[in-house]
């Protein structure tokens, strides 16, 4: 990220020992007690899911019940009694929270939306203004320091209030204390500020101006507790909730959306992550793409509808958005599964952005063998549509389902839901199955972009590329992968390239995989995103 190396009084570099990682559970107690069932702890998650939203899908569930295990046997506890111990003893309560919540942060990460927030929020801010942000999620403040430099660097931080906002009380009095260890520095957008660290194995303090200008709070963002700061309804001109809502179940998403939306003023900015869950669907966002994910805006005046179903408490999920004008990256208008032959095209906006990577040939549904009943295949899409994404990868990990291609892209597509590195291993898996499949490779550079691995990306992008050269949606991708490398010039030949496949197409034709997008409407998009990169002079900010 441009600018980073003005960050140099943003540190104070110590040589102090590294500590045990804060906002982990300390080591078990020696004394064994009892063997602890993990039966007996999953009642606790399911208090805790209600409680909180957060979801424990199979990737991590096994962690969450140790780290219970751990915890009962260091406060000897029974497991039957923790969740109604809980209830009534906070310190015990945040421990859990603790023990079940994940604190993985660094600095400047996604450094895309740090130069959308200075190319929109800071230069749209009038002067003289006070500029008010929401850190929703914060864990160990990472985030919000990131956010404290950038606006230090701009001279706004004297008239900015930050807020920093977290379930867990000890991940916040981490970031209270400001003190980290070099691997919060591991971000690309970093090196000028990890070239500071004169030891490697000592920790680094954040310069106390910037530690004083933010406030961290305790909160927890399904419930229905106002927005942190005085007069928090419609306060804030930016919150980041990135990497939060991945960890919650749909109904909880809805209702942390539309508790966000009310915080914003008209006109304020949302940003999240580009894995997390779309948001248009839940709340009448304006949204806008960028190399960094979906960038979401409440409207200067608010849908009538919309407020009038919110003062009743009534509000529904609102008509989709136009999708035309949004990269088919992040946008679905149709479940591939629904438009396979004979299934009805169903609106169904993917939980990531992974969630679009496949499609079924007319060829592939109507050839493959199953060693189990077909019914099973079908009880997995309708779990898939509902957005059950644990039950579908377990009705497609049933024993006796032949491992065909279309389950095996399939079974990824729903992986890729529920966790990303348990899907890149499985599509290590299927490797000698797919190794010749397009779409596979296509899957596979869409999974290593949602990790953040850019290489990799380009590298299964080139090869679907190479077994299918007329693949729209690949050069597509390639395109947003050149400019998460920072190479507009890359990026604008593919776009060109692209767009001289498309001329040669009927407007009308569908695009394959383009989620019910027609040729014409991909030309709009490519002609969109020329203008954007000849506009800013090549650093595309969206």
């Amino acid at each position: 990220m441009g600018g980073d190396g003005d960050h140099r009084e943003a540190l104070l570099l110590r040589g102090q020992p590294l500590s045990p990682a804060p906002g982990l559970p300390a080591s078990a107690d020696s004394s064994t007690g009892r063997p602890v069932p993990l039966s007996e702890l999953r009642p606790v998650l399911e208090w805790i899911q209600e409680r909180t939203g957060l979801v424990f899908p199979r990737a991590r569930r096994t962690h969450a019940l140790r780290a219970l295990r751990k915890l009962v046997r260091q406060h000897g506890i029974e497991p039957t009694e923790l969740a109604t111990q809980a209830r009534h003893d906070p310190a015990l309560l945040d421990a859990l929270y603790n023990a079940l919540t994940v604190s993985e942060s660094y600095f400047f990460r996604i450094p895309e939306h740090f130069e959308a927030i200075r190319a929109r929020v800071v230069a749209e801010l009038e002067p003289g203004a006070r500029l008010r942000c929401w850190s929703a999620g914060c864990s160990e403040g990472q985030e919000i320091y990131s956010l404290a430099m950038l606006l230090d660097e701009q001279g706004l931080l004297d008239r900015s209030e930050l807020w920093a906002t977290d379930l867990s009380p000890q991940v916040l009095e981490v970031g209270r204390r400001g003190r980290y260890r070099p691997w919060a520095l591991r971000g690309r957008a970093c090196q000028p500020l990890r070239a500071l660290l004169t030891d490697e194995s000592a920790e680094f303090e954040v310069a106390e101006h910037l530690r004083r200008a933010v406030h961290f709070a305790q909160d927890n963002l399904v419930s229905d507790a106002p927005a942190p700061g005085p007069g928090a309804c419609g306060h804030f001109d930016l919150i980041l909730c990135r990497h939060v809502l991945i960890y919650l179940d749909k109904e909880s998403v809805a209702r942390v959306t539309r508790r966000l939306y009310a915080a914003l003023r008209p006109g304020g900015w949302l940003l999240c992550a580009p894995a997390d869950p779309l948001l248009f669907e839940h709340a009448p966002f304006e949204v806008l793409p960028s190399p960094g994910g979906l960038l979401y805006r409440k409207p200067e005046v608010e849908p009538t509808t919309y407020a009038h179903l919110t003062a009743k408490n009534e509000v529904r999920e609102p008509q989709l958005p136009p999708t035309a004008g949004l990269p088919a990256e992040f946008v679905s208008s149709r479940s591939a599964l629904a438009s396979m032959p004979g299934r009805p095209a169903t609106p169904t906006p993917p939980r990531l952005p992974t969630s679009s990577l496949t499609s079924t040939s007319r060829s592939e549904v109507a050839s493959p063998a199953f060693a189990a009943s077909p019914s099973v295949l079908d009880d997995a899409r309708a779990a898939f549509e509902s957005r059950d994404w644990t039950r579908a990868v377990r009705l497609l990990e049933a024993p006796g389902l032949e491992p065909t291609e279309e389950v095996a892209l399939f079974h990824l597509r729903a992986l890729a839901n529920l966790d990303i590195a348990s899907a890149l291993s499985a599509a290590q898996r299927y490797e000698t199955l797919l190794t010749h499949h397009p779409h596979f490779h296509y899957l596979r550079a869409r999974l290593a972009l949602a990790s953040r691995d850019d290489n990799a990306a380009l590298s299964a992008v080139r090869r679907a590329l190479y077994l299918q050269p007329d693949f729209l949606m690949a050069h597509h991708l390639q395109s947003g992968i050149w400019m998460h490398l920072a190479n507009p010039e890359r990026a604008r030949i593919s776009l060109t390239t692209l767009q001289q496949r498309c001329s040669a197409r009927p407007d009308e034709q569908l695009v394959e995989l383009g989620e019910g997008r027609t040729v014409a409407a991909l030309r709009a998009e490519i002609e969109a995103a020329l203008r954007s990169l000849s506009s800013s002079g090549g650093d595309h900010v969206g």
